[in-house]
């Protein structure tokens, strides 16, 4: 897969069951989403027609461009592999060890990614992945609790 090379539509749905800090109100579970569209530019989608997603970006937060590796290293930018690697870790390429879409040299159980983050500390969190490109599915996030891979 090269540069130029769209990967298609990435969907994560993260759902995090939090209880609720206020005791005269039953408890009720907090969740959150994250949607990572790879291969779109945020131009272009702000102008479709897409209602779901607009209102989403309205109520939430809404990211209009993601330069993966910052100011350390400019190589592989635009790569996916890196790229999510460093969205779903939190952390940059020299650390997570993705260079490209080999996933060669990763380093996931040093630098975990969010789902395995949020089970440490919250161990009855549920979470769910659904992606149309199978390598994040494969390397990054393949223990979510509910995961489908689409083509």
């Amino acid at each position: 897969m090269n540069r130029l090379t769209a990967v298609g539509t990435f969907l994560i749905v993260l759902a995090i069951g939090l209880q609720s800090s206020v005791a005269a109100e039953p408890a009720r579970a907090k969740k959150a989403l994250y949607i990572g569209i790879d291969g779109t530019r945020f131009d272009a989608l702000t102008t479709a027609e897409t209602p779901h997603l607009d209102s989403l970006i309205e109520q939430g937060i809404a990211a209009d461009n993601c330069l993966i590796l910052g100011e350390r290293y400019r190589k592989n930018d635009t790569v996916s592999g890196p790229g999510w690697s460093t969205i779903l870790t939190g952390v940059w390429a020299d650390k997570h060890g993705v260079q490209d879409n080999s996933f060669k040299g990763r380093n996931y159980d040093r630098y975990p990614h969010l789902f395995t983050l949020l089970k440490r500390q919250r161990p009855a969190a549920r979470t769910a992945s659904f992606v149309t490109w199978m390598p994040i599915e494969e390397y990054i996030v393949r223990d979510a609790d509910t995961h489908a891979g689409f083509h």
